[in-house]
C-alpha cells in the first residue's frame, strides 16, 4: 500500500463518518448471499473504476462485517485467520481495515497480499495452524466491485447454515447503532506479506500435486507425474491472464516443472486490458495469441483466462480441423474435465462407487458422460459452497466424489480441492491425453454428448423482473405454465420430440420434485427447473430459472440434447416470455 494511500485512510477511519443514516442506505446495497458479498467499492461509484479509494461508510461495513466474522472463528475456538486479495484496486484498503479490525480482536492475522484464491484456501486447509480466511474478490464482477468471502479452516467458503446464521447476524450488527460505532475506531497498519505469500505458494504447489495426481504420497504422485510428464512435454500453453492475482502465483514454475512450454501475457497483477469475466469475448485475446504461438510452434494447443481471483479459467484450443483456436463453452470445459477425472478414477481405483456433483444449471451431458462410468450425479443449488457441501454429504454416504462443480460458471473442483483452480482444469485436459485414449483435444470434445446449452452470461440469460418477490414469481409462474405446455404441444413434440414434464427444485444441498411451495422453503430463492421429456420418459431438455446471489439479475436458461443452437433460443425465447409474464414485466 502507498504511503499517500494509508494517510488518507487512516484520516477517513478517525474523521467523522457520514451520519448513520448515509451508512444505512449505503450498506442496503450489498448483496449478501453464500457465494460471497458484494457492491461497488470504488468511491467514485463507478462499476468499472480504477481507483483505488473506498468510502467513509464503506470502511465502516467493513469493519462490522470483519467483526462478525471473528466472533464465528472465537466460537470455533480459532485464533489465527489468513488474508489476501485478488488484484483489485480498492483491494489493498479494505484488507488494511480487516486486519486491523481482527487484530483489535486479538486474533493473529496471517497476510499474504495478493494472492490467487485456490493458493490462499489450499494454504488455510493444509496448514493447521490457520483457523480461517477472509479473502477480498468480486470474482468476476467489474473492476470498480469488490467484496469478501470467508471461510473456516476446511479451506472452504462459508455454506448452508453457517453461511445463512454469517448472514444474518451480519444484517444484525449493520442496523445496530452501537456496532456501527465500534467498528470504525479501530486503527492498525497493513503486515508485511512477503513471508506469508511464500508460505502460501509452497502450501499451494503442494497441495496441487496431491489433488492432480489423487495421491498423498511421493511415490503414487510420481506414478502419475511421470505419467502427465511424457505428455506435457509436447504442449504449449498460452496463459493471458488478465491483470488477475494468477500473475504472482505458481503456474509458470509448475507448468516448467511438467515440462510444459508456456507464454504468458498481461501476468502483472493490476494489468486488465478486456472485461473481468472469462467468456466469450473476454477470450479473444488469448485466442489470437494462441493462433500466433502455434503459427511459430505448432505443439501450443491450449490457452486460459482466469476471472480476477483467479479460481476459474476458460479454456481455448487448436482445433485440429479448422487450425484455428476456438474458444471452448464453460460447459463443454466442465464436461471435459468430468470426462477426465471419471476416467482417471476408474483406471486408479475401479472399484470405488464413483459419483460427480454439479448445480441446477449444469448441462445434462454430464449424466450422459456419467452412466459411461457408472457414476452417479447428484445436483444443488447454484452457489459454490452448495456443491462442496452436498459433496461431503455424499462422501460420508460412501461416494468417491472426485469430481464437482458449476458446469454453467466453468471450470472445476478436484477433491480434495474445496474451490475451482485453472491448475486442475488444465491438468484434468492433460490427463485426457495421457490416460483417456485421446490423440488430440479436438478429438475429445468431438466425444461428449452433444447438447446445445444456453451461456450464464449471454444478454438472453439474464432478466429484470422488477420488484416482485421469487416466491410470488414462482407461484406465478407455476399457475402459466401448464396451460402454455398444452398449447404449445405440436410445436415441441414436432420440433423437439418433447411430450411431457416435471418440476425440480433446488435449494442449498437439497434436491425435490413436484410442483408448488410445498416443494420449497424459506425465501424460495433456490433454482427452479423444468425438465422436458420425450414418450420414453427420458429427460432431453429442461428450461431452468433463478435469481443471482451475487448480482442484482435474474438468470434464465435451457438446455437441448443435440447440436440445435435455433432450437435452444427457441426454448430460451418462451422461457423468457414465460417468466416476463409471471413477473408482470415486458421481456
Amino acid at each position: 500500500m502507498s504511503a499517500k494511500l494509508w494517510t488518507e485512510l487512516k484520516r477517513l477511519w478517525v474523521s467523522k463518518l457520514a451520519d448513520y443514516n448515509s451508512f444505512q442506505e449505503n450498506f442496503s446495497k450489498f448483496i449478501l448471499s453464500a457465494s460471497g458479498f458484494r457492491k461497488v467499492f470504488a468511491a467514485d461509484g463507478d462499476e468499472e473504476s480504477s481507483a483505488p479509494e473506498i468510502s467513509a461508510n464503506d470502511i465502516a461495513a467493513t469493519a462490522i462485517i470483519a467483526n462478525v466474522f471473528g466472533s464465528l472463528i472465537a466460537e470455533n475456538g480459532g485464533r489465527s485467520i489468513a488474508v489476501g486479495m485478488d488484484a483489485r484496486p480498492t483491494g489493498k484498503a479494505i484488507a488494511g481495515i480487516i486486519i486491523a479490525t481482527l487484530q483489535n480482536l486479538g486474533f493473529t492475522v496471517r497476510y499474504a497480499g495478493i494472492s490467487a484464491a485456490p493458493e490462499l484456501m489450499a494454504w488455510v486447509k493444509t496448514n493447521p495452524e490457520l483457523h480461517g480466511f477472509a479473502y477480498i474478490s468480486a470474482s468476476h464482477n467489474p473492476l470498480g466491485h469488490n467484496g469478501f468471502k470467508f471461510g473456516f479452516s476446511d479451506g472452504a467458503v462459508l455454506g448452508g447454515e453457517t453461511a445463512k446464521k454469517f448472514i444474518s447476524r451480519v444484517i444484525a450488527a449493520a442496523v445496530d447503532e452501537d456496532e456501527y460505532k465500534r467498528a470504525v475506531t479501530a486503527k492498525s497498519i497493513l503486515l508485511d506479506s512477503s513471508v506469508n505469500k511464500k508460505q502460501a505458494e509452497e502450501a499451494y504447489r503442494t497441495f496441487s500435486l496431491e489433488v492432480i495426481t489423487a495421491a498423498g504420497d511421493a511415490a503414487g504422485q510420481k506414478v502419475v507425474v511421470d505419467k502427465l510428464k511424457q505428455t506435457a512435454s509436447g504442449i504449449g500453453i498460452v496463459a493471458e491472464l488478465n491483470g488477475s492475482a494468477r500473475g504472482v502465483s505458481i503456474d509458470k514454475s509448475f507448468f516448467t516443472s511438467f515440462g510444459l512450454k508456456s507464454v504468458f501475457l498481461n501476468d502483472k497483477p493490476g494489468e486488465v486490458v478486456h472485461r473481468i469475466v472469462p467468456e466469450g469475448s473476454s477470450l479473444d485475446l488469448c485466442r489470437e495469441e494462441l493462433e500466433k504461438a502455434h503459427a511459430k510452434d505448432p505443439s501450443f494447443i491450449l490457452g486460459y483466462v482466469p476471472d480476477n481471483d483467479g479460481d476459474r479459467g476458460n479454456i481455448v484450443y487448436i482445433n485440429d480441423n479448422s487450425r484455428k483456436a476456438e474458444i471452448l463453452e464453460a460447459q463443454e470445459v466442465f464436461a471435459l474435465s468430468v470426462k477426465s477425472e471419471l476416467e482417471f478414477m476408474k483406471r486408479l481405483r475401479p472399484a470405488d462407487r464413483l459419483a460427480v456433483v454439479v448445480n441446477g444449471p449444469t448441462s445434462m451431458r454430464i449424466e450422459r458422460i456419467a452412466a459411461d462410468y457408472d457414476a452417479e450425479v447428484f445436483r444443488a443449488e447454484v452457489g459454490e459452497a452448495n456443491v462442496v457441501n452436498l459433496a461431503g454429504e455424499k462422501r460420508a454416504e460412501g461416494f468417491e466424489v472426485r469430481i464437482l462443480g458449476e458446469g454453467s460458471n466453468g471450470g472445476n473442483i478436484t477433491h480434495p480441492a474445496t474451490v475451482r483452480d485453472p491448475l486442475n482444469t488444465i491438468f484434468a485436459l492433460i490427463k485426457l491425453l495421457a490416460f483417456g485414449g485421446f490423440s488430440s483435444i479436438t478429438e475429445a470434445v468431438d466425444s461428449l454428448p452433444a447438447f446445445t446449452t444456453t451461456s450464464a452470461f449471454e444478454p438472453e440469460a439474464m432478466m429484470n423482473i422488477g420488484s416482485i418477490s421469487h416466491a410470488a414469481l414462482k407461484a406465478n409462474y407455476e399457475k402459466i405454465f401448464p396451460a402454455s405446455f398444452d398449447s404449445k404441444k405440436e410445436w415441441l413434440s414436432g420440433s423437439f420430440g418433447i411430450t411431457g414434464w416435471h418440476e425440480i427444485n433446488n435449494e442449498g444441498t437439497k434436491t425435490t420434485r413436484g410442483t408448488g411451495p410445498e416443494f420449497r422453503s424459506g425465501a424460495e430463492t433456490g433454482g427452479l427447473k423444468i425438465m422436458l421429456t420425450d414418450r420414453d420418459g427420458r429427460e432431453i431438455a429442461y428450461l431452468w430459472m433463478r435469481g443471482s446471489g451475487t448480482e442484482p439479475v435474474f438468470r434464465i436458461m435451457t438446455d437441448l440434447e443435440g447440436k440445435n443452437p435455433e432450437g435452444m433460443k427457441a426454448l430460451l425465447g418462451w422461457q423468457r416470455a414465460l417468466v416476463g409474464e409471471a413477473a408482470g414485466v415486458r421481456t
